[in-house]
């Protein structure tokens, strides 16, 4: 992971990009845990049926029905904490591959935009997964810009 400050590129160390992933699974189940048990039960039916259902269907024509079980949280264990743990890696993977932007005002200390790339992508954009079709933009990024 690389983060690119006023045209100045940084390599974040592993230990820090862990960090961050550790503070982002902090923060996403710290706020899905304020939720009320009812949008907690909406979250994990559409977290059951639309994510680790098909995980497991897939795992399972990939490398058998052992390993699909795999898949599945342990009994008792609550689906969105359990995928969100199976997917940490998967993000850290990706953030490889990422660089944050900050561009700067000139003279000024301010952050003007953010944007985030993926090494590998051409000027005319790419796909965000191999069955998606939206792009990443002609620029090769997405921006925030404030």
């Amino acid at each position: 992971m690389k983060v690119e400050i006023g045209g100045v590129e940084f390599v974040v160390a592993p230990a820090t990009k862990q960090q961050l992933l550790d503070e982002m699974f902090a923060l996403m189940l710290s706020k899905y845990e304020a939720l009320g048990s009812t949008v907690q039960l909406g979250i994990k039916l559409m977290v059951r049926n639309k994510i680790l259902a098909p995980m497991e269907e897939h795992v399972t024509e990939q490398f058998g029905k052992e390993a699909g079980r795999k898949v599945r949280p342990p009994r008792g264990e609550d689906p969105v904490a359990w995928a969100a743990r199976l997917l940490m890696p998967q993000i850290g993977a990706m953030l490889d591959n990422a660089t944050v932007i900050l561009e700067l005002a000139s003279a000024s200390d301010t952050i003007t935009a953010i944007g985030f790339t993926i090494a590998g992508q051409g000027a005319g954009g790419g796909s965000l997964g191999a069955d998606r079709g939206d792009g990443i933009g002609q620029n090769g990024r997405a921006e925030i810009s404030g």
